[in-house]
């Protein structure tokens, strides 16, 4: 095998674009992710919430959408597991990027579709119900002021 024909390993992938090619893609990104276990579910989150932390605004913004979305046609169990993990992701970064990375998600769960949106509030709800109560009560208030819970902005 000649050397450009090698693959390099350990090398971020840009996300799968979130127009029409790149959804079959996420997709089955989604699908491979609502079958991993917890553990490389959360890992491989992180990464990608990594990735979108890198990311200006615009581009950041359509391709959590694209994966949201993608997700968001998974059997509610199914994308149950992915926004748990995606929440505990969360919480390996630092705090400017958390709050960064959960306005830009805030955004774009605000502009889905009514169905789509009540599915992923009630997987959130779910999420914070199962949290502590001083987490709880802090993370109830910040959905609020990120104006995706009734109250705040």
């Amino acid at each position: 095998m000649s050397w450009f024909n090698k693959k390099q390993d350990n090398v971020a992938e840009k996300p799968a674009a979130a127009g029409p090619s790149g959804a079959g893609q996420m997709d089955q990104m989604v699908r491979m992710l609502a079958s991993a276990s917890e553990d490389k579910r959360v890992a491989m989150l992180g990464d990608r919430l990594a990735v979108f932390a890198d990311q200006g605004q615009g581009p950041r913004h359509e391709n959590m959408r694209g994966m949201l979305v993608a997700a968001l046609k998974l059997p509610d169990d199914e994308y149950q597991k992915i926004a748990g993990a995606r929440f505990k992701a969360l919480q390996s970064f630092p705090s400017d990027t958390q709050m960064m990375l959960m306005k830009s998600h805030a955004e774009v769960v605000k502009a889905l579709a009514g169905d789509q949106r009540a599915k992923e509030m009630s997987a959130m709800k779910t999420i914070v119900s199962g949290l502590p109560e001083d987490n709880r009560a802090q993370m109830m208030t910040m959905m609020q002021n990120l104006g995706l819970m009734g109250g705040g902005a």
